[in-house]
């Protein structure tokens, strides 16, 4: 007989990118472009299931019936790196699945993942330095290159959202912050 999944836990992710042109001193050397955007990658210290530097979108845990997941997105994101809900434009879900995860270590449990574009407004909170918060997780943050985001996470899920987003162009349905 084989053993029920216990209650999901949700977590959310965002793919923040922004516009191309953008002088910071966290980019990527090659220059995004209207067909590659820039995305904001947090560098992992290690785990007992994440290598050092590992690639992560920032995000988290879902307060599950206490907020939206959207919320959680916007808390997360300020916790981890600074930005705050008037920075960002509308979050578009964009990717969203149901895993078994063992690593819990009670018996496989429902996690669902659903991950979020939006765009970076480019005012001084942003471009404030440093913007990235010191957290438990994570140990810097750089802006990348979508195309290579995608290589350097190493979980499925991330990997799978960022390429689903890569070959659709999926940023480009994020609008600006301010915008209508």
């Amino acid at each position: 007989m084989s053993q029920k999944p216990s209650a999901a836990l949700h977590y959310v992710k965002g793919i923040l990118w922004k516009p191309e042109g953008v002088e910071s001193r966290l980019h990527d050397p090659q220059p995004a472009t209207s067909d590659d955007p820039l995305v904001l990658l947090l560098r992992r210290y290690e785990s007992h299931y994440r290598p050092y530097n590992d690639g992560d979108l920032p995000g988290g845990g879902v307060h599950v019936g206490k907020e939206t997941g959207e919320a959680a997105l916007f808390r997360e994101i300020l916790t981890e790196t600074g930005i705050g809900r008037a920075s960002i434009g509308e979050p578009r879900l964009v990717f969203a699945n149901v895993i078994d995860d063992w690593r819990i270590g009670t018996g496989p449990v429902n996690v669902v993942h659903d991950v979020y574009v939006a765009q970076v407004a480019l005012d001084a909170e942003v471009s404030r330095e440093p913007f990235m918060r010191p957290e438990a997780d994570n140990h810097s943050a750089e802006w990348v290159l979508l195309s290579r985001a995608i290589g350097e996470t190493s979980i499925a899920t991330q990997r799978d959202a960022m390429q689903w987003v890569y070959d659709r162009g999926l940023w480009q349905m994020a609008a600006a912050p301010g915008a209508q």
